[in-house]
């Protein structure tokens, strides 16, 4: 992990108190002091270690990026990585989102559901993998977040602004 330095507020992507952006992933991460401050949950009391709160984090920013990406045209994907790293206008609800999944994560263990295999061991029963995974998988308050500010539409999308210039 690699978190870009700009903490300047005019220059997109940058780092502030809730949000930080690792620039090998390219992808936002919360940071545990604004999640914490947020969501008035304390994380330490859900993970062992520094360590696993970090990584926690990092699942979480992994879930809504790939539930985005899941959706996406696979050439629009670089088009919504861009658009979250430099969009003014999203930053703030996109932070919202990984925020709500967040909580969800550690209130409702939602974030594990992608992990089930969907056998039942004590009955020897498979269960329909859909039934665990479905739309459960991701907070429903993030994904309307999401629909809201446009990164879920599957479509073709075509930007004649966008330019891939390393900072993201």
């Amino acid at each position: 992990m690699s978190y870009i330095t700009n903490i300047d507020t005019t220059i997109l992507p940058y780092n502030d108190a809730e949000m930080k952006y690792d620039i090998d992933r390219r992808q936002y991460v919360l940071t545990i002091d604004g999640f914490e401050r947020w969501s008035g949950l304390k994380l330490s009391s859900y993970t062992d270690s520094p360590e696993e709160g970090e990584a926690f984090m990092f699942e979480i920013s992994d879930d809504v990026y790939e539930y985005i990406y899941s959706i996406s045209n696979i050439n629009s994907i670089d088009l919504k990585r861009f658009y979250i790293a430099k969009g003014v206008k999203i930053r703030t609800d996109f932070k919202k989102a990984l925020m709500t999944h967040a909580r969800y994560g550690l209130r409702s263990g939602g974030n594990l559901l992608k992990d089930m295999h969907g056998v039942n061991i004590e009955k020897g029963k498979a269960i329909h993998i859909n039934s665990i995974r479905g739309e459960i998988g991701i907070a429903p308050q993030t994904q309307s977040i999401l629909y809201r500010i446009g990164l879920m539409y599957s479509g073709y999308m075509i930007n004649t602004h966008y330019e891939d210039d390393g900072s993201y």
